[in-house]
C-alpha cells in the first residue's frame, strides 16, 4: 500500500519532481529509460510514476509489454522553475 501524498507535496520530494520535469521535457519515454536516466530501482521508479499517475501530472500509454509516459497537458503548471 502506497503512504498517502496530498497534491500539494507530490513534487515536495526532490526524485520525484526531477522525474516529473524529466518527462515533461522528453514526453514518451519507456519507464526503463527513466529509470537509466534517474539512477534509481525500478520499484523506486515506479512507485514515483504511480504517485504522479494519481496525482493526474502524468499518464502513461500501453503499446505491448512497454509502457511509455507522458505528462498531462496543463499539469505542468504545478511545475515552479527557481
Amino acid at each position: 500500500m502506497m503512504p498517502r501524498v496530498s497534491d500539494d507535496e507530490t513534487l515536495d520530494n526532490a526524485n520525484r519532481r526531477r522525474l516529473y520535469e524529466y518527462i515533461c521535457v522528453h514526453p514518451g519515454m519507456h519507464i526503463s529509460a527513466l529509470k537509466r536516466r534517474m539512477k534509481c530501482s525500478m520499484t523506486t521508479v515506479t512507485y514515483h510514476l504511480r504517485v504522479l499517475e494519481k496525482a493526474g501530472l502524468v499518464r502513461f500509454e500501453k503499446r505491448g509489454n512497454f509502457q511509455f509516459y507522458y505528462p498531462i497537458k496543463g499539469a505542468n503548471e504545478h511545475v515552479v522553475k527557481a
